[in-house]
């Protein structure tokens, strides 16, 4: 009798096991251009440009969702440096986005900056493709914010492949929605582990 109750008990556990782990991967954030308190699973705030970013990675489905809040009313980005994984190369894969007041569309750009100081061209003008996968911005009278989802590695080779271990990360926003080029001013690199968490310094 007491090995019937033993086995049940432990059938009882697994399930309770897969109904939580099904629920841990449902609770993904919603791309809508607001985030939420508990929405994201780790948060990042550089106080020299006062600019957000908010991530959650889907190791599942190999997706990264991520938000970034920047005082601004024009666009934000974030750019990730293939340094961390190619020591010779000089690209930055950016995404960048804006809220158009004049017709209420989030527009994003997926592109790569080969050198720094000039700009970035879209992935598509050079051979790549748009790895961009949802996308939704937000504008309000002090600030946008931009969300978005892509692969971790998308194959695509104007991308970086997201990875355990630090990650050059480049934070940065202009005054108008159409981007042109980077403001030095609002322009900030900082390590993050987008696996663990962790943030450091920029090298």
């Amino acid at each position: 009798m007491r090995r019937i109750i033993t086995l049940s008990a432990l059938a009882a556990l697994a399930t309770l096991v897969l109904v939580w782990g099904g629920m841990a991967h449902e609770q993904v954030p919603a791309v809508d251009g607001i985030v939420s308190d508990g929405e994201y699973a780790n948060h990042y705030t550089n106080k020299d440009l006062n600019m957000k970013v908010h991530w959650t990675v889907d190791t599942k489905e190999g997706v990264i969702y991520i938000a970034l809040e920047a005082p601004t009313q024009g666009w934000v980005g974030i750019g990730f440096d293939f340094k961390a994984q190619d020591k010779k190369s000089m690209g930055m894969d950016w995404i960048i986005g804006a809220f158009h007041d004049k017709d209420g569309e989030t527009d994003t750009l997926d592109a790569f900056q080969v050198k720094s100081g000039e700009p970035a061209q879209a992935d598509t003008f050079l051979g790549g493709k748009d790895d961009i996968m949802e996308k939704a911005a937000v504008q309000t009278e002090k600030e946008t914010t931009l969300e978005f989802t892509r692969l971790l590695d998308t194959g695509d080779k104007f991308d970086v492949a997201l990875k355990p271990g630090a990650q050059g990360t480049m934070l940065a926003f202009g005054d108008e929605d159409e981007y042109k080029h980077f403001h030095q001013e609002s322009l900030t690199m900082v390590m993050i582990d987008f696996f663990t968490g962790k943030v450091g310094k920029g090298k």
